[in-house]
């Protein structure tokens, strides 16, 4: 499919721009120092600036100086109530922006878009998000997303938005922002997304693949925050996943590393939407797993009615359960025999529909992984979520620009 026609660009205001910089400039390291201590907000949460000299190390005129600066940029705002010390004069309390700004999040899945809005600490605002079908074109689906983001951005009056993070199903290519292929939303394969939201929007625009957004949300706001290695396998429309290494996310050449879905573990077993048959994610997904009780049980509308029946036990559903979770133990034993992660998070529903699933499938991954691995590998369910992932994604970007990381 062609790409879709580009709009007029909206005027908007600019954020900050990334400048190239000697690493021994005075302006490189006061934006270094601006890093540090947004990334030591993010860990603390509210926090005095005695408690990020604590942390950062860095000396309480710098701290001082800096985080003046960052409540000029409202980057960072002040607690109404200050913090009262036994002694002396109360401490101000400052935590990262959420009142003057806010990042979108969009998340792109198969039968469903939802867009939220949040500040620069991720929190998500409830009172600030849509949830609407996806639309079956690619104009619609433009027209539709961008509409949606402009109206949620409105419901916080005031607050310019910095930017908008896209999670989206499928490959993308990293060195233009084109969707390569979508197996299960073909209509965007051949696509700009980034691009023609921003377009459309006039905001800055970052797009992700749905399995580097979520170890992103992890990373940021989840419990992989001290982790340099481990491994994020979603199996909630396809089975995806995303590994970190020494720090680092495994892109391959073009950013399409991470297809553990499209090993074929059954030759001859269904079509997936990659074109091949017997593909993981055609038996180990929610979604996989939610067609085959809904063909057997034609009453039930989604995977949310097939848990609450699972759980109430009125459900002969046991053969389909055990069938994927043995298809993912496999794909689980790949991926700890392949990259030897320190920790893997599992992002899904199918451990809901029967209590006990999830230590039953740790089980079965012994029978795939090498022993030594696998003893110490700790595998968990994800706390984060594609929407997270959108929010992170967009949010890390604008850190970027601000400053490098260190380590």
């Amino acid at each position: 499919m062609a790409p879709h026609k580009q709009m007029p660009k909206t005027k908007k205001k600019s954020v900050s721009s990334q400048v190239s910089l000697d690493r021994g400039s005075p302006t490189l390291m006061r934006r270094i120092n601006i890093r540090q201590l947004l990334d030591a907000m993010r860990i603390l949460g509210p926090c005095s600036r005695v408690d990020l000299t604590r942390h950062t190390g860095l000396s309480a005129p710098t701290v001082s100086k800096v985080m003046k600066e960052l409540l000029l940029r409202q980057l960072v705002e002040t607690l109404s109530t200050p913090k009262q010390p036994s002694t002396g004069r109360p401490s101000t309390i400052y935590q990262l922006a959420r009142e003057k700004i806010q990042f979108l999040g969009l998340v792109i899945d198969i039968e469903q878009c939802r867009i939220i809005s949040a500040g620069l600490d991720g929190k998500e605002d409830p009172k600030r998000s849509r949830v609407f079908a996806t639309p079956q074109t690619y104009a619609d689906l433009i027209t539709t997303v961008s509409r949606n983001l402009q109206q949620v951005a409105a419901l916080k009056e005031g607050a310019e938005v910095l930017g908008v993070g896209v999670s989206v199903p499928g490959l993308i290519d990293e060195s233009d922002g084109r969707q390569v292929l979508s197996p299960n939303v073909h209509f965007m394969d051949g696509c700009y997304p980034a691009r023609d939201i921003a377009n459309a929007t006039g905001y800055v625009t970052q797009v992700v693949q749905e399995e580097k957004g979520l170890c992103l949300a992890e990373q940021l706001f989840g419990q992989a925050r001290d982790l340099d290695d481990f491994a994020m396998i979603d199996i909630s429309a396809g089975v995806g996943l995303g590994v970190i290494n020494s720090g680092r996310f495994i892109n391959g050449t073009r950013g399409f590393a991470g297809e553990l879905g499209h090993i074929t573990i059954a030759p001859n077993g269904l079509l997936c939407g990659c074109g091949n048959r017997g593909c993981l994610e055609t038996v180990a997904s929610d979604v996989a797993f939610s067609r085959l009780v809904m063909k057997k049980y034609p009453e039930l509308k989604d995977l949310d009615d097939i848990i609450e029946a699972g759980q109430q036990g009125v459900l002969n559903i046991s053969e389909e359960h055990q069938q994927a979770i043995n298809a993912l133990a496999i794909g689980m034993g790949v991926v700890i025999n392949l990259f030897n992660p320190s920790d893997i998070f599992v992002y899904g529903r199918l451990f809901d529909v029967k209590e006990g699933s999830f230590d039953g499938l740790l089980k079965q991954v012994r029978n795939h992984a090498i022993g030594p691995s696998m003893d110490k590998v700790s595998i968990v369910r994800a706390r984060g979520s594609k929407r997270l992932g959108a929010l992170a994604a967009i949010i890390e970007y604008h850190m970027d620009t601000l400053a490098p990381r260190l380590g």
